[in-house]
This record gives structure tokens, sequence and C-alpha cells, in this order.
């Protein structure tokens, strides 16, 4: 057959995979959420359990940045890199005395990564249970204290994480907390080479009078004093990431005086965790191909725990079986281990679209419907409704050819063939299919069904449901406003559209929809908590604390950046 008929037979293809390839997609918003999030600083501090592994390519060229208060060059391995000045200045000048020296490197060529998504750069509960699992291959009924597993211990992270990465031919592990970082594993790599090293120390800096390890290694902890159990998430007597409080003095966290240029460290550290707030932190390219996820359905071990619960409620380490655990990495050194190519398809760029198209109208459709009252003329908002509804189907419906056909024929059931070049043949469809599949129909094609890769048959599934969602429930409002003429039962439907798009809301979890509410003034930035900058009830306990629930804890506030 000439291929240019069998690329029209997409949707035939597409309903023999969904009857032939049985996928559970109860999952499916939570992987859509962690696709679309992938290396964007907000959405991954709203849903700070990660739950996702993907492989990666850092760009050659790239500067990274590591500050330290000595000069040995290079610096044990493994170490750490900031993609921004700003936190590894504030890490190091700000926090600590004695004297800070810059190093800032470039790499030479592509250097492969492994990214975890979440908060996995963060310390606190959830945090950092994809890591763990790697580190102990268990759950953590088995793989806590068995394993040496310590909240502290981010060295002992790092080491354990380059071993089982450096094996596999990665270079470096990529994470965030208030911002992006990478744990590079050998600093004599030719991939990367020393542009500058520099002493920074700011004037006015005391001395050191006695060290502490930043972050904290192994030997921290072995005090009563210092210790901190890892069930435990009180901020301990000393500790990292508390940085100048209002009327502290200028004392910095270790009970030193800060000095006078370095008090708004902190401060630019969240200036720079702000710029790719809702973009993606450049120089990285991910393989979306590879990516494997504790939300794909197999990992039936973890789904009771889900339960009722918000996405930034879900945790990994404590409920996962250790067989479930063993499938995971079983399948992650599968993905690393091979060198298939995929369909080269950017599907988090198809999944920033599906947000980018619909997050506005939803939004905006929410609000409308949210302040319907007495006083209001509820004919406009019936017919604001039928206006937003059409906007988000129209380049699906077929009005032209079925001028007459009600609001619910016209998107569910009116069959219509697309206008294709002459001697092309497509299968008639309804609109709502259209909507649904428009996102992935051209992967029916014969050559890309040979190259898609199981993840990406997950992928797929993924963002086909959250559009069936998405365009049956506008597809349900459109019809229905467009097919309502009694007035009298305007207010019944007003209600069942209002909690229809309350129900899709908490169902999409979207943090498309974080912002500020007041205009910030220009000293000021917009920005959500960030570790271990402005974490509200000090930065090691990972929940907003008594009174206050994790969605008023992460509405993004305006922050000024003048002490």
């Amino acid at each position: 057959m000439d291929k240019l008929i069998q690329k029209y037979f997409f949707f035939f293809t597409l309903f023999v995979l969904a009857s032939t390839y049985s996928l559970d997609n109860s999952t499916a918003p939570y992987i859509f959420n962690d696709l679309y999030s992938l290396l964007v600083q907000w959405p991954n501090t709203f849903h700070p359990n990660g739950h996702t592994i993907i492989p990666g390519i850092l760009e050659p060229y790239t500067l990274l940045y590591h500050a330290r208060k000595d000069t040995e060059i290079p610096p044990p391995s493994p170490e750490w890199l900031a993609f921004d000045p700003e936190m590894s200045y504030a890490v190091m000048a700000t926090k600590l005395p004695g004297p800070t020296y810059m190093y800032t490197y470039r790499t030479t060529k592509s250097a492969k990564v492994l990214y975890f998504n979440g908060m996995s750069a963060a310390w606190g509960e959830g945090w950092l249970d994809t890591q763990y699992t790697v580190l102990t291959g268990q759950g953590k009924t088995n793989g806590s204290r068995n394993n040496e597993v310590s909240l502290w211990d981010d060295y002992g992270r790092a080491k354990g994480l380059c071993q089982w990465s450096e094996q596999r031919g990665f270079d470096g592990i990529v994470r965030m907390n208030a911002g992006f970082e990478i744990i590079w594993c050998n600093f004599n790599s030719p991939s990367l080479r020393l542009v500058s090293s520099l002493n920074i120390t700011p004037p006015g800096t005391p001395e050191a009078r006695r060290s502490f390890p930043f972050p904290l290694d192994a030997d921290f902890g072995q005090s009563s004093s210092d210790e901190l159990p890892l069930h435990s998430f009180r901020p301990p007597g000393r500790g990292p990431g508390r940085g100048r409080r209002p009327g502290d003095g200028g004392r910095g966290p270790w009970g030193y005086n800060t000095a006078p240029l370095a008090r708004t460290g902190f401060l630019e550290w969240m200036r720079a965790a702000t710029r790719y707030h809702s973009t993606i932190q450049p120089h990285l390219s991910l393989s979306y191909h590879q990516m494997v996820s504790f939300y794909y359905p197999r990992y039936q071990s973890l789904y009771s725990s889900r339960s009722g619960k918000l996405m930034q409620e879900h945790l990994l380490w404590e409920h996962i079986t250790d067989e479930d655990v063993r499938t995971f990495l079983d399948e992650l050194d599968s993905v690393v281990s091979t060198d298939l190519p995929g369909t080269e398809f950017d599907w988090q760029a198809a999944a920033m679209d599906v947000v980018a198209f619909w997050a506005d109208r939803i939004g905006q459709t929410q609000h409308l419907l949210d302040g319907v009252n007495s006083t209001l003329n509820l004919t406009d908002v019936v017919r604001t409704v039928q206006q937003l509804s059409y906007s988000s189907l129209n380049p699906f419906i077929a009005y032209g050819d079925a001028l007459n056909a009600s609001g619910h024929d016209i998107v569910f059931n009116f069959r219509s063939s697309p206008s294709l070049s002459p001697g092309t043949i497509a299968p008639e469809t309804t609109a709502l299919e259209r909507c649904t599949y428009s996102a992935t129909e051209f992967l029916a094609e014969p050559e890309l069904q040979i190259l898609m890769t199981s993840q990406e048959y997950i992928l797929k599934m993924s963002i086909e449901t959250i559009l069936e969602r998405l365009c049956t429930d506008f597809g349900t409002l459109f019809a229905e406003s467009t097919d309502l003429t009694d007035s009298d039962s305007y207010p019944t439907f007003i209600s069942s559209w209002n909690s229809r798009i309350d129900t899709l809301v908490r169902w999409l979890e979207w943090p498309a929809w974080l912002r500020c509410e007041e205009i910030c003034d220009l000293d000021s930035i917009c920005t959500m908590p960030a570790w271990p900058i402005t974490w509200g009830g000090g930065p090691f306990g990972g929940r907003p604390g008594p009174g206050r629930s994790n969605v008023d804890f992460l509405k993004p506030t305006c922050r000024r950046l003048t002490m």
C-alpha cells in the first residue's frame, strides 16, 4: 500500500492499539505532570516527591560553578556543580566563615547525566525516596538502617549514586532544590575543564574558628548534639540552609557575623531560582523514550498510598515493596544499557503544548463559574461558557459540514473526513476523537510503531488520557450550553458545570495555575517557597506546619530582594 495512504489510517491503528495494548490509565495525570514538569522549577516544588528518573545529555561548553572553603584543585570526587553562580556563592560565602574560592568549569563535550525529578536535592520526607530505592535496592522497611541511609549524609548519597551511575557510563546526577545542580562524579574527567579559580571572599568575612562540612558528610551526627535520626524532621541545633533572618543582626546560620556584601547572597540565590520557574532548565536534553517512573501502572504496591491524596503527599519509599523496587531498577538498568533511539518525539514539548492550550481557558472558566451569584446575568454566563468551550474545540469541530447539528451531535456523534490532498484516504471521525488524538495521531504510522519504546507507549497513553478528559468535559459544556433553551434550568446547569470544572482541576493538579495574586514591585520577585532559602518553618521539615495545607503553603508570593 502506498505510504501516503497508510499515513491516514491513523485512527484505525489507534483504535486497534487501544483494544490490544491494554494499559491501566489511573496514574495518567501523575505521569503527565511528571513529564510536563521535567527540569522546571515550580512544578517540581509543587510536586516535590519525585517518582521519575530519566537519562539525559549535558551540552558541551556549558558553564558550571563550584564554591569551596579551600584551594584543593581538583576537588575530591564526587562534588557539586551549580548552573547558577549565585547558588554556589550563597552556599559558601554567605553561610560559613573563612575564605571562599569560586571555581568555574566548562564542559568540553557532551556529558551523560541521570536526572531525578522533584526536589531531589533537598532534605526532607519524600524528597529523597527515589534515590533511596537506587541506593538500597529495597523499600524502607528493609532498606534504611541496614544500608546506612542517612538524611544528612549527602556525600554518602553522592558516592552511592555515582558508583551506580559511573558503571553505566554517566558523568553526573542532576537534581533540584532552589535551582538545579549536578553531582559531578569525577573531576579528573576530560569532559570538564577548569576555566578560573578566584578568591571571592567578601570583605569583612570572619576567620574560621571551626570547620563544618557542607553538605554534611558521613561524620556529621556522631555526637548527640548534631545527630538527627532519619525519621525526625526537626531542625538540628546547627544546620545549613538557614540564612539571615530579619533582626538577627547579620549573624549567619552558624552563629558568625556575616560579611556585609554577603548578606544578600541568599536573596540573589532566590532570584536565580526563579529564572526558569516555568521554563526548562537550559543546557540539558532529556531522553524521553527512556523515562522510567514509579507512577507507571505496574507498581501496584503504591496504589493504596495515593488514594485520596494530592501528588504533594505521594510518599514512595515507605510504601513500596522490595519486589517493585527490583522491577523498577531492572527497567532503569535496561533503558540505560540499551541504545534504542525511540521515535525522537519531544514528549515534554507535546505535554507543554497541551497545558499551554488548555490551562488559561480552564482557569477562566473556573473563575467565571465560581463567581456566579444572584446579581449576574445568567444568560451572559451561559453564553460565555459556550464561547470558552467552543474556542477549545473549534480546531476539531466540522461545523461547516453540519450547520444544523445540535451541540451534542457536532461534538460526540457527527463523523467527518478531513480534507486531504487528492488521492488520499482518511477515516471519518468525531470531533471528540480528533481532539483526543490531536497530539499523538502521527504515532500510528508503521515506521514509528516499530521505533516506539514501552516507555513511550505509556507517555502516549498519559497524554491521550488527559486529552480525552479535557475534550469530553469541554465538549459537554459546549453541547449543553449550545442546546440549552430553557432559561429556568440555567442555575442547575451552571452548578453542574462548576462541579465538573472543579473536579477536572483537582484531577489535573497542574502547576500552570501557580501565580502571585499581586503584582510584585521592581525590587521583588514572585517565588514559591524554595528549599533551603525560604522554606517556612525551617528548611528541614518539608511540610507547611500546623494549621496550613500544602496547597496554601506552596502558593507563590512576592518577596523583596533587598535587606
